[in-house]
């Protein structure tokens, strides 16, 4: 007698075929696995204006256009807007480093308000030798700076193409994000409320993130930027730049910049000026980071904070910038499907 059974025979051969079509997917969509996580985002944060839109035209693709028009021209212009800035900063401050090291003042300190703070720092008029090696330096990160610049130069066309991508995929989601929502809870049948866990820790942990971290650091950024404005500290922009770059960072934050520049102003004999950018930087740059961050990632993520912080690194490690809002939603949606698990193994237990 035969052990052939034709429906065990198809149900394999429907898995391994399954298996095979699954595989050859993903290698055709590993490439652009970053631009479609960022069109997610892109999609997600824009959304409610798409629905605002909406509202009053009444067709899902000429809002869903107009919304497409108004992420493309808010990146580009932002992003054009901050490189150009900081190419122009960091030459300048490149340049005015040169002229100090070849005076001597390597921190332009006033010797006529700091004479002896200025004798003391500003050896290298006499020190060839260490003279060399900080010339050596400044040679090394001048071709450091070219290198990356060239780089840079180099990936716009691969960033570009991801960038259109993520922009058209954003654009399809906007557009038919409830019937994309729908079908999937129709793939994935879970329970009601683990499926309302799941939605709501998604929107949760990107509030977080995106208020918590982004907003936050920007706004750190912008006050950096005006208080530098405000007590005549060179390149304020640039400098607001990096305190927003640094806030965005778990553990570090703008202090760095700030405290530095206090410094300076005291040293210069601009004591009243140091003093009240310190007040000014601890209350709107340093309040917004170690206070305000804290309290609304604690509110709304409703996960350990160690989560966020291993999700930013290791999401800026593996997707790039958009890894920084990645990251903590995969790590927040897998700390709640094991919730899910726990709370399915108690029911079994109780039954």
């Amino acid at each position: 007698m035969s052990m052939f059974d034709p429906k065990t025979y198809s149900k394999y051969v429907m898995m391994i075929f399954f298996l095979v079509v699954l595989i050859t997917s993903y290698l055709i969509v590993k490439p652009v696995v970053t631009a479609a996580l960022t069109a997610v985002v892109l999609a997600y944060l824009f959304y409610p204006l798409f629905k605002f839109i909406n509202k009053y035209i009444k067709k899902n693709w000429i809002s869903s256009t107009i919304v497409f028009c108004i992420i493309f021209l808010v990146i580009t212009l932002s992003f054009f807007w901050i490189l150009n800035t900081l190419l122009k900063e960091v030459f300048v401050i490149y340049t005015i480093g040169e002229q100090r090291l070849v005076s001597g003042n390597i921190l332009g300190i006033d010797c006529n308000v700091n004479p002896v703070i200025c004798n003391k720092v500003n050896f290298l008029k006499d020190n060839l030798k260490l003279q060399y090696y900080i010339k050596e330096y400044l040679v090394k990160f001048r071709e450091l700076l070219t290198n990356s610049i060239d780089h840079f130069v180099f990936s716009i066309p691969k960033r570009l193409v991801e960038f259109i991508v993520a922009l058209f995929i954003a654009f399809f989601l906007i557009r038919d994000g409830e019937h994309i929502f729908n079908r999937s809870r129709a793939i994935f049948t879970l329970k009601e409320h683990h499926e309302k866990s799941l939605v709501k820790q998604f929107n949760d942990t990107i509030f977080a993130v995106v208020y918590g971290h982004l907003i936050i650091s920007l706004s750190a950024g912008f006050f950096g930027a005006l208080g530098f404005w405000i007590f005549d500290i060179p390149s304020p922009i640039f400098w607001g730049i990096i305190i927003a770059l640094l806030a965005l960072l778990p553990l570090i934050g703008g202090s760095v910049v700030w405290v530095v520049a206090c410094i300076t102003l005291f040293l210069n004999g601009h004591v009243t000026s140091g003093i009240l950018l310190f007040i000014y930087s601890l209350i709107f740059i340093s309040g917004l980071e170690f206070f305000m961050k804290p309290k609304i990632i604690g509110e709304k993520a409703n996960i350990h904070p160690i989560f966020i912080i291993v999700g930013v690194i290791g999401g800026l490690s593996l997707f790039g910038f958009i890894g920084f809002i990645v990251g903590p939603v995969i790590l927040a949606l897998l700390v709640t499907f094991f919730e899910i698990i726990e709370q399915e193994k108690i029911t079994i237990e109780v039954k």
